[in-house]
């Protein structure tokens, strides 16, 4: 009996200093912060599978990375220790610390899962820091968990994390090669600037306004990607307010456009003024639409007449844009209209579904390079979306099979830019065609793939590690921002605009960062390739984790990858 009580006590602290024990994981192990819960697998917090942590030398945990790319990683701490956090990195001044709340998944059974990164403020002029008061940060979690990420430099960087009862340390090795220059890039869609809409409701200045939307604007820069809100009303097809230039005299067949409030506000965007490396942004929609800058029933009842406010208003885009030198943007043209009572348009435009519909988008791609044939420099693209590309789902209906009723044909002469569903491209019919559009200098990217919330976090990095081996330009995230901290299905954004101490803040997801971590990896994989460091057996697990995107099979391309380059 005493050998049982003694081996019982002796087990008991092992236990307890196991779940003393500050957690350092990558950033794809999702943790929930009630309960410690590894998203999506069966393991908890203390208990973690072998290749979930950061490797350990000499007490230090390593994390190695390509200098220019962020470092990214969590810091798992038992609620009941954390009285103050401090963090130091004399040399790195740029880091960056969330704490991770949860987001509520509606769908299905409700349930609350990590997702919202808080930054943490700043207590001192120097490091320690404190965790401000959010309802998405519950009273009764078990486990503080932060999101921690650092600009990798060309020396090493130490950086120590001290809690109540322990000390941590985290170097930050730079790979000795530079990154490679890429095309792949995230699109992010968004419905006009509602992402301003709780500051407004504050009554934050104009001047205000405009930095916030500039900060905005950086922060999926800094992330491989572009922000690209629609300048019109979805459906109806109206200019937004401050999205456009203003018609001064009224007369649309001879326009003259007041440009001063566009020009203050995007302006810096095609310049490059308003991002950190002095680049212009990618992409960025026009208002052209069927209903703007001529009404749609105008389309109707004078179609000579239709075209000819088109071709004015292009004339002055073209002049005005030219004289400006904003040649770094690929400007899009898209139509996003489906039936519905807000206009008069009988077609679907927008995920276009038959041969009326090609023939429509057929007819405004012709007019927008019509009226846009002077343009260069400048580079005007017709862009569409479409669901049913060649689909297997639809194989043999002459309303949807693409294959079948004539889209190529009617298609591909026009659209420049094509986003091609993800359901579409499982098709290997599909990606060949799609690569017959990249032949013809065409752009693809894939949709509908946003990661949803309650997924495990490897699965946002194998949907990019999967575009990207198809070699598309990139991934579109349909839409940006949420703005109540719950969601449908977990799907419906990426980034979120909520309170915080009743101020409105611009809140990245950790699916954001995991987005960037797997353009990092694809970086790394580049780089490897171009210095013959890719293994074979690299190339093998790799492939094994697209096809197969289990946690098993993630940990041990990580546990490969830790040990490259040697």
């Amino acid at each position: 009996m005493v050998n049982k009580v003694f081996f019982f006590l002796i087990a008991l602290l092992l236990w307890s200093n196991l779940a003393a024990q500050v957690q350092v994981l990558y950033p794809e192990i999702k943790i929930n912060p009630l309960d410690g819960t590894l998203i999506g697998t069966s393991y908890k917090l203390p208990n973690v599978p072998q290749g979930a942590t950061l490797p350990v030398k000499k007490d230090t945990y390593e994390i190695r990375a390509l200098p220019g790319q962020w470092a990214q990683f969590f810091i798992a701490i038992p609620h009941h220790q954390l009285v103050t956090l401090n963090i130091q990195s004399a040399k790195n001044s740029d880091l960056q610390i969330f704490a991770i709340g949860n987001i509520s998944v509606t769908e299905g059974e409700e349930n609350t899962y990590p997702d919202v990164l808080i930054p943490l403020e700043i207590t001192t002029p120097q490091v320690a820091r404190h965790i401000p008061e959010t309802s998405l940060l519950s009273d009764h979690r078990k486990w503080d968990v932060f999101f921690i990420e650092a600009p990798v430099k060309e020396q090493t960087i130490h950086i120590k994390i001290r809690t109540a009862q322990q000390t941590v340390t985290v170097a930050i090795h730079p790979i000795p090669y530079p990154r490679p220059s890429m095309e792949f890039l995230f699109n992010f869609n968004e419905y006009g600037d509602k992402y301003l809409q709780p500051f407004r409701k504050a009554g934050y200045s104009s001047s205000e306004l405009l930095e916030i939307e500039h900060q905005i604007f950086r922060l999926f820069d800094n992330h491989n990607g572009v922000l690209n809100p629609l300048p019109y009303k979805s459906q109806k097809g109206t200019l937004r307010r401050g999205m456009g230039p203003t018609l001064v005299n009224g007369n649309l067949l001879h326009p003259q456009l007041d440009w001063r409030a566009f020009d203050h506000r995007f302006g810096p965007l095609f310049d490059g003024t308003a991002f950190d490396d002095g680049k212009p942004i990618e992409y960025f929609y026009l208002p052209f639409n069927p209903n703007w800058p001529a009404s749609f029933k105008l389309y109707t009842s004078d179609r000579q007449k239709y075209e000819a406010i088109w071709q004015a208003f292009a004339r002055e885009f073209i002049r005005h844009f030219n004289e400006k030198n904003w040649t770094g943007t690929r400007f899009q043209v898209y139509m996003n209209q489906k039936p519905s009572p807000k206009n008069n348009i009988p077609w679907n435009l927008d995920e276009p579904k038959g041969v009326q519909d090609y023939r429509a988008l057929r007819y405004f791609g012709n007019l927008t390079h019509r009226v846009f044939a002077n343009a260069a420099p400048l580079s005007i693209d017709f862009r569409m979306d479409i669901s049913h590309f060649y689909c297997s789902k639809h194989r043999g209906n002459p309303k949807k099979d693409f294959r079948v009723n004539g889209g190529w044909d009617i298609l591909a002469p026009v659209v420049d830019t094509w986003f091609i569903s993800i359901h579409s491209l499982q098709s290997v019919t599909a990606r060949i065609k799609a690569r017959e559009l990249m032949d013809l200098g065409k752009q693809v990217w894939v949709y509908g793939n946003t990661p949803a919330i309650p997924e495990p976090g490897f699965r946002a990095i194998q949907a990019v590690l999967f575009a990207h081996n198809q070699a598309w330009n990139g991934m579109l995230i349909w839409k940006t921002f949420n703005f109540t901290g719950t969601v449908r299905n977990g799907k419906d954004c990426i980034a979120y605009i909520l309170p915080i101490q009743d101020t409105p803040t611009v809140l990245p997801s950790l699916r954001l960062k995991l987005l960037r971590e797997g353009y990092q990896l694809i970086e790394l994989f580049t780089v490897l390739r171009i210095h013959a460091e890719f293994s074979a057996a690299l190339q093998e697990h790799l492939d094994r984790f697209r096809a197969t995107p289990t946690l098993e099979n993630w940990l041990q391309l990580r546990t490969l990858l830790a040990s490259i380059p040697k």
